[in-house]
């Protein structure tokens, strides 16, 4: 984890980085790096979620292991359950149920994953994204992924924006 966010100087840098060139990269970007000092991970992906029930990588600070633009469908899983129609976040925080919740396991346990928190980006009682981010076991709780619904707000208009586009 890199130094705590501070506000509102960090904040003013993300608000600014909404009118940068080359949307939506810039305003993801900061966004991961607010993430990072505010609760710490080891990666992050973004995750728009389209109408036909399938999710696509739309962020991802490992695109070496999980490259933008991946898509794949959701349908049918506790993940699917929880996040997208729940609008709840989900949290795994053992390696075995990492093993049986996400197909790209030995990718996340290559980067060091040991825990995966999911929190859905929700836009007018609708959840159109989820923020994932991966970390060590132990390092989060439910309780304490709350500063995380803060990001998900404010990443809300630019995922309807990019759901709407698709």
């Amino acid at each position: 984890m890199s130094d705590k966010f501070m506000w509102p100087q960090e904040a003013s840098a993300l608000i600014q980085s909404v009118a940068m060139e080359g949307q939506p990269l810039p305003f993801l970007e900061r966004v991961d790096r607010a993430i990072d000092m505010t609760v710490g991970r080891i990666f992050s992906t973004y995750l728009l979620l389209h109408a036909n029930g399938e999710g696509e990588r739309v962020y991802s600070s490992a695109v070496e292991h999980f490259p933008l633009g991946g898509r794949k469908p959701l349908a049918g899983t506790h993940w699917t359950t929880r996040v997208q129609v729940s609008g709840t976040p989900y949290l795994v925080d053992n390696v075995d149920e990492i093993r049986q919740t996400y197909k790209r396991y030995d990718l996340l346990e290559e980067l060091g994953v040991t825990l995966m928190a999911n929190v859905p980006i929700v836009y007018d009682n609708t959840v159109v994204g989820s923020i994932n981010i991966g970390s060590s076991t132990g390092r989060y709780t439910l309780a304490g992924l709350e500063p995380m619904r803060t990001f998900a707000a404010l990443l809300a208009p630019t995922f309807a924006l990019l759901r709407m586009k698709q």
